[in-house]
Formats: structure tokens, sequence, C-alpha cells
């Protein structure tokens, strides 16, 4: 008798979860919202797509101080920090505070850039609006170095820069005080560094 009161509660039991299960389907099919897991719902914290960059990466500019020196200075920057938001940092001209701290810019104020282009794997191209051509003579050089240092520091792999005024080159001037089209590099304005080691970083 027994044996056969539980043969009877596991036939019960399999006719209950019978009626209650959900009956097989020959294909997937979907579910009623209310009835998937709240966990199931909530967005993924995963992405297989690409890495965006980090924001609030500190990046170099190179501003000038009060002895015509090159000087270094570090900023935080928000969204994308490739080399093209670093020199449209750069052309904001100085912050209030490193104004206070005898910094300052000889990139005239209204310039912007459209772009930075690899040449090859040594040089760039940037393109300036026109308003860099308007800079003084006295402020040339240090207008170019600002620019060649700010682009090689941002990209380590890179030592010239080709200047472009609305994509049309633009003559600079070489460690020797001549016009030339050809990349600028670091080495071209050592009159800004090697008399100003207290500002420009070894």
């Amino acid at each position: 008798m027994r044996s056969c009161r539980r043969s009877a509660a596991l036939i019960g039991t399999l006719v209950l979860l019978a009626g209650c299960g959900v009956q097989g389907d020959a294909a997937p099919r979907p579910l009623a919202p209310d009835d998937v897991p709240d966990e199931l719902l909530a967005p993924s914290t995963t992405s297989n797509g690409p890495e965006e960059p980090r924001a609030g990466t500190t990046r170099t500019v190179w501003l000038v101080d009060n002895e015509g020196c090159l000087a270094d200075v570090e900023r935080r920057l928000e969204g994308p920090t490739g080399v093209l938001s670093v020199v449209r940092s750069l052309l904001e001209g100085a912050t209030d505070e490193e104004a206070e701290a005898g910094l300052r810019s000889d990139i005239p104020p209204s310039t912007e850039t459209t772009g930075v282009d690899a040449v090859d794997g040594e040089n760039v191209q940037l393109d300036l609006s026109e308003d860099f051509a308007g800079v003084t003579a006295e402020n040339s050089l240090r207008a170019q170095a600002q620019l060649v240092y700010t682009v090689t520091s941002a990209l380590p792999a890179v030592e010239g820069v080709i200047f472009l005024v609305e994509g049309e080159p633009l003559e600079g001037t070489d460690d020797q005080g001549q016009l030339t089209a050809a990349p600028l590099k670091q080495a071209d304005f050592t009159d800004f560094t090697e008399r100003c080691a207290g500002s420009v970083a070894a």
C-alpha cells in the first residue's frame, strides 16, 4: 500500500508540473517583457566595439613665457584627446591661470585648424586657417615652435610638421633663418630652448 501511495503522489506531481510548465516549441518564441527576469532587461555593461578615448586625459601644450622661452604646460582635456584636440586646445590661447603665471601664446588668437594629416611615418601636415598667416614677423618663429612642439609631443613618432594655410603650403623658418616648405622639427627652434633650460624639459 505504501508503494502505491508513493506512485500515486508521483503521478500527481508530474501532472501538476505538466500543467504549469511551458510547452515545447519546434522553434524559439519571444517571451512577454513581464516574463523576462529584470537582470536580463538591464543594459549591458560590456561592449565589443572599439574603445573610445578616455575623457579627462592630460596632454601637453607649449606656450611662451615672459623671457620668450618655450614652456610646456599640462592640460586636462575632456572627450577625445587625439592630436587634433590637443592642437585646438593650444589654439585657444593661455588660460587665465596660465596668463597669471606669466605665460602666453604667440599664435594669432583667431587661428583655427581643419586637420592634422600624416605624410609619412615621420612627418605630418598641419592645416591652419588664414589667420595664422597674419602672425607678426616677431612672433612667427615662436608661434611655429609652439605648434611643432605641441604636435610632436602628442605624436612621439613624428619628427616634422609641414604647415598649410587653407590647404596651401606655408613656408616656415628653419634653424638657419631661411624660409622653407620642408617639415620643421624641434631642432629648428633651439633659440627658444637652449637658453631656456629651466622652461623646456630636457
